[in-house]
């Protein structure tokens, strides 16, 4: 992509975008493969309760991350939105509507974590009996899974918009713009399949790799765009203005 077809608020765009995908994806991959395996051991709620019980304020800490990276989407969706409105202003848009509801339903799937860290702790031994307590926990942790399902869904809605803008407008490589096409057209199938078919879970790791790679690899790119670029004085003014 050549500096100069970017105007300064396409550059913060970039910028914004660039930095909140970095974020967002390196803080899944270490939430999802590290801290939340060490809690919820799949098939095994009565074992999740326990660790939940021993380790609460790992349980918190993890989910309030997973609420902020929720929250990220909002600058992420945003950035991409000044970065590709002068495309086409409504499809970029719509594409921030269904990123944002992305990003509310998110957030709100960590409330759903808390409140199972609720149901199992020490305060509530009295209220419910263990075995309450477990099939709580068993409820609340299928709601937050099929809700991340949905979060999925309306992140490939957004961004197959998005790059369908790119690849229009060419404001990143022609390839780059095809990977995050299919990266997202896979995607979105997939999780709708699941909301139906739980069980295709194991599958996760091999649907959603490529799509993690992807987003490393956009995030970069952004970053490296939105540095090496020089508005004109012109388009400086414009980017006060506009941003």
């Amino acid at each position: 992509m050549e500096a100069t077809r970017l105007s300064e608020p396409q550059r913060r765009g970039a910028l914004v975008a660039g930095a909140m995908y970095l974020y967002t994806i390196v803080g899944s991959l270490l939430y999802m493969s590290w801290l939340r395996p060490m809690l919820v051991v799949p098939g095994d709620l009565e074992a999740t309760a326990r660790n939940i019980t021993v380790h609460p304020l790992l349980f918190r800490a993890g989910t309030t991350h997973e609420i902020l990276m929720a929250l990220a989407i909002i600058p992420l969706a945003w950035g991409l939105y000044v970065l590709l409105r002068s495309t086409h202003a409504r499809l970029a848009l719509l594409a921030l509507c269904w990123r944002t509801a992305e990003s509310i339903l998110w957030a709100l799937t960590g409330l759903v974590t808390l409140a199972a860290a609720q149901v199992v702790g020490a305060d509530r031994a009295s209220a419910f009996g263990v075995d309450q307590q477990v099939a709580l926990l068993g409820v609340l942790l299928g709601a937050n899974e099929s809700a991340l399902n949905v979060v999925i869904l309306l992140t490939g809605l957004g961004s197959i918009i998005f790059f369908s803008l790119f690849l229009r407008s060419r404001l990143i490589a022609r390839p780059l713009a095809i990977w995050g096409l299919v990266t997202y057209a896979v995607i979105i199938p997939f999780s709708c399949v699941k909301l139906v078919v739980p069980t295709l879970a194991a599958l996760d790791m091999l649907i959603y790799t490529p799509g993690a790679l992807f987003e490393i690899v956009i995030g970069g790119w952004l970053l490296y765009v939105a540095s090496t670029s020089s508005p004109s004085s012109a388009n400086a003014r414009a980017g006060r203005r506009a941003w």
